[in-house]
């Protein structure tokens, strides 16, 4: 069974999509993914959670790829996640920690990955910004949340300096 839980997305775009699909609410957070595919809501209600959201279920790619394109052109920047034997088992709360971790991630590496390009002109008329750029590309492969943080401070610093 193809279906989709959502949050923040407005009815009137599901309902151009021709999917089965559920609206989570907030007494969902304790629940495990694989007990609210079974669950049907179409009641929309607020939710904790900031962020569009859609999870899909044993959906095609095809069909995945109508989804993301359909909300992406209707400008709902949202956060997805398709089913896995692993995820099924987790509860709504954990899952939304797992990819808002994901999501702060990859908009920091994004944040880096900019300010880097900013900077490359610059390398070759200053020593420590290319040294900089070398620790900032180690940095960014290591993914660690954190040192991507404290690089783009020191790399903001060298912009301001330079």
């Amino acid at each position: 069974m193809s279906k989709c839980l959502v949050c923040n997305i407005p009815l009137s775009i599901l309902e151009g999509l021709d999917i089965e699909y559920s609206y989570l609410i907030e007494s969902n957070l304790n629940v495990k993914m694989n007990e609210l595919l079974e669950k049907t809501n179409i009641d929309i209600q607020n939710i904790s959670f900031k962020y569009p959201f859609v999870f899909m279920h044993e959906y095609s790619e095809d069909k995945m790829n109508e989804i993301t394109y359909t909300l992406k052109s209707n400008q709902i920047n949202a956060i997805y996640a398709v089913s896995t034997p692993h995820n099924l088992q987790w509860t709504l709360n954990d899952l939304f920690n797992e990819l808002l971790e994901e999501h702060e991630i990859f908009q920091t590496m994004n944040e880096l990955q900019e300010l880097m390009k900013e900077l490359i002109p610059a390398m070759n008329q200053n020593e420590e910004i290319k040294f900089m750029l070398m620790e900032a590309f180690i940095t960014l492969q290591n993914k660690n949340l954190i040192q991507m943080k404290q690089m783009i401070k020191k790399l903001n610093n060298i912009k301001k300096s330079d």
